[in-house]
């Protein structure tokens, strides 16, 4: 017997029910919420360390260009170097200074200047040497020091006098200095027209050099320190350099001063010199950082500083950069620089082998 629909409704249908449906629990959206931003969170920290590795490459890449830069305004200036000044003083490096004497344009437009102000008295016009200067300059006052406590390094210094003394007074008497003036009719004791030049001051041209090291290739051997001079004041003068004391010259006698008569030290010749006074360097290594390195305190041990600087070219540091420069005015047949360099090394006492060999 079929039951009949005792339902109520309105439209007499059949009622259907499904399945219950489930809502989220807590659980779930905890979870949910955990992994949206475990994924947001990866991406934020993806996007961090893309925006600082950019900035890193960025800096980089700018701290390369400024040093380059750099690097080849100094290997300009060093590719014009001159064996040939008029005072005697050439080439002198060490490792943190090179001095030497280079051939530049005279700027005319000063020439001219100085020419209208003189009138018709002649004037010798300005010179084609120029003397430049590279050092790093260090706090010697021991007021301002770091946080390691060592001095303050203020950048990398260059200095360019504008003329150079074509009279030292070690080097011409007054015989001789009169002789000069009367077959050229300059008198170059005369300084009137001194003031006139343009005064120059040592310059920081770049504060964010805090390491500096210079290397002398002799052909054979990188040496620590060149000094194409070779105590050729002294020699030119026959006496003591530092107290300016005129002695015999090269067999003559005290008014000689230059062992002749001066009169080639005045040209531009630079005088009776010994050969090895004139010599330079066949390349040198310019290297420049942004960290310092404290000056070595208490007694200078040779052996220990070159173990030092052994196990530091051992190690790589990427806040340094380093250029070579070739003298095309050196001897090419490294005859002079090798012996040069024999005598450098033996006056610094380094023993053979010691030395970085070669052009690596």
């Amino acid at each position: 017997m079929r039951r009949g629909n005792t339902g109520s409704g309105s439209g007499g249908g059949r009622h259907r029910s499904g399945p219950p449906r489930r809502a989220f629990s807590l659980l779930e959206m905890v979870l949910a919420l955990s992994l949206i931003i475990m994924l947001m969170g990866g991406v934020y920290g993806f996007y961090v360390s893309t925006m600082q590795a950019r900035e890193a490459a960025v800096r980089s890449m700018r701290d390369t260009l400024l040093m380059r830069a750099l690097l080849e305004q100094m290997a300009e200036e060093i590719r014009h170097v001159t064996d040939i000044v008029p005072d005697n003083v050439g080439f002198i490096g060490t490792e943190e200074e090179l001095t030497f004497t280079r051939l530049a344009i005279p700027h005319m437009g000063e020439a001219m200047r100085l020419r209208d102000r003189v009138g018709d008295d002649s004037k010798p016009g300005l010179q084609d040497f120029l003397r430049v200067t590279y050092k790093l300059e260090w706090d010697t006052s021991g007021e301002n020091l770091d946080e390691d406590g060592t001095p303050v390094v203020y950048g990398l210094l260059r200095n360019s006098p504008p003329l150079i003394d074509p009279n030292p007074a070690y080097q011409l008497s007054p015989e001789a200095l009169t002789k000069l003036e009367e077959d050229t009719g300059f008198k170059l004791d005369d300084g009137a027209e001194l003031p006139r030049l343009p005064p120059s001051a040592p310059e920081i041209i770049a504060p964010e050099v805090k390491y500096l090291r210079f290397k002398y290739f002799d052909g054979v051997n990188w040496l620590p320190r060149w000094q194409a001079t070779g105590g050729s004041a002294q020699q030119a003068s026959g006496g003591d350099a530092g107290t300016g004391e005129l002695g015999d010259g090269t067999g003559g006698t005290g008014d000689q001063g230059a062992g002749g008569d001066g009169s080639d030290l005045a040209a531009g010749l630079g005088g009776e010199r010994e050969p090895s006074d004139r010599v330079l360097p066949q390349a040198i290594q310019i290297t420049i950082g942004k960290v310092k390195v404290p000056h070595q305190l208490g007694d200078f041990d040779i052996g220990q500083a070159m173990e030092e600087e052994r196990l530091d070219n051992e190690t790589w540091h990427p806040d340094r950069w380093t250029i070579r420069v070739y003298l095309r005015q050196a001897d090419q047949s490294l005859l002079s620089t090798r012996s040069h360099g024999i005598d450098v090394g033996n006056d610094l006492g380094i023993e053979s082998g010691q030395l970085e060999s070669g052009l690596r």
